[in-house]
């Protein structure tokens, strides 16, 4: 599972993201292409129509050396994070943060930054990934320089044999039949699907996944 953010103030718009680029460039460090499972499903060419702002697990020193950013979290997501509890009569009980630590105190910091999933999506140059809730169970290979959002489902894989695999009709009845349902969606749980699907670990040579899914994926394209 991808990244949560928790703060609608790290999320900028492709321009706002663009100004500040364009301000200095360091801040391409801390601004990423921001992909979610309605991109997936709805951009035909599979791209990021949103961006964002990430100071991984940074000390806020170090988020301060990014001005314009540290100063829209400060001024967006900070106050959302540090919101008090309230008792039962609806009234803030002052000190007593409402979500758990360390949000309240590291709120420049992802909720979930999911440091292994992009530790192990590092070296590839893309991933597969899927919408959790839909209904086509589409996979498509993304890049892995951007900031990835929860509600997509992400398998460090940009094998051609992999793909072909997971965008067959068998896996998509197999999904249909072992997973959760969403009213008339699917929740693609990959304990449930992905690691119980019988993939094909080898191939005859007049017979190759790999190239049928490069073909498929291109003529898509």
């Amino acid at each position: 599972q991808g990244s949560i953010p928790l703060g609608m103030g790290f999320v900028l718009d492709k321009d706002e993201a663009k100004k500040i680029i364009n301000q200095d460039s360091k801040y391409n460090e801390v601004i990423f292409d921001y992909l979610n499972g309605s991109d997936l499903n709805n951009q035909p060419d599979l791209k990021a129509t949103r961006s964002i702002i990430n100071f991984f697990d940074w000390s806020e020193d170090k988020a301060k050396d990014y001005p314009i950013c540290y100063e829209i979290l400060y001024n967006k997501v900070k106050p959302e994070r540090q919101r008090w509890k309230k008792d039962k009569n609806g009234n803030e009980l002052v000190g007593v943060y409402k979500l758990r630590e360390p949000m309240p105190t590291k709120w420049w910091i992802y909720c979930e930054k999911r440091p292994t999933l992009y530790k192990t999506i590092s070296g590839l140059d893309n991933c597969l990934v899927v919408a959790r809730t839909s209904k086509t169970v589409g996979f498509a290979l993304v890049n892995t320089t951007q900031v990835l959002n929860a509600n997509l489902t992400i398998i460090a894989n940009s094998d051609y044999q992999h793909f072909t695999q997971l965008q067959s009709s068998i896996h998509n009845i197999w999904a249909w039949k072992y997973t959760t349902k969403l009213k008339s969606d699917l929740i693609y749980q990959p304990a449930d699907i992905y690691e119980t699907f019988p993939f094909i670990r080898n191939e005859s040579p007049s017979f190759s996944l790999r190239k049928i899914g490069q073909m498929y994926y291109s003529f898509r394209e």
